[in-house]
């Protein structure tokens, strides 16, 4: 699928510059990169839609001091939803726990700021 996205040359001299376990990723979920930060309004627009839904504490009282917010879960939830868009949306990759986390405080402080101004 990478071929689509950027062409079939410009793809293998991409493929090629990335270490064998990122390259190994990329094949293996179809996609330029398997993880990376939250980027483009897909994933923008999903984080904000989803993230309460991964609020409070969980079986295993595993939530983040900060937000109370179950990034595990949610990164698990996240990454279930990218395998079932197949190629659809290839330029949505896998998130772990601290890329959504990492994703989620700016636009925390930046909700607290504007409440409290």
């Amino acid at each position: 699928m990478l071929e689509l996205e950027i062409g079939v040359k410009e793809s293998a001299e991409f493929l090629s510059n990335l270490p064998a376990s990122a390259q190994w990723m990329a094949a293996l979920h179809g996609r330029i990169q398997s993880h990376r930060r939250i980027k483009g309004y897909v994933e923008w627009e999903y984080l904000n839609r989803n993230i309460t839904e991964f609020q409070g504490l969980s079986v295993s009282d595993e939530a983040d001091n900060y937000s109370s917010i179950r990034f595990s879960d949610f990164a698990e939830s996240w990454n279930k939803w990218i395998d079932s868009l197949k190629y659809s949306e290839p330029e949505v990759t896998h998130k772990t726990a601290s890329y959504l986390q990492d994703a989620y405080k700016p636009s925390r402080r930046k909700a607290v700021q504007s409440t409290t101004i």
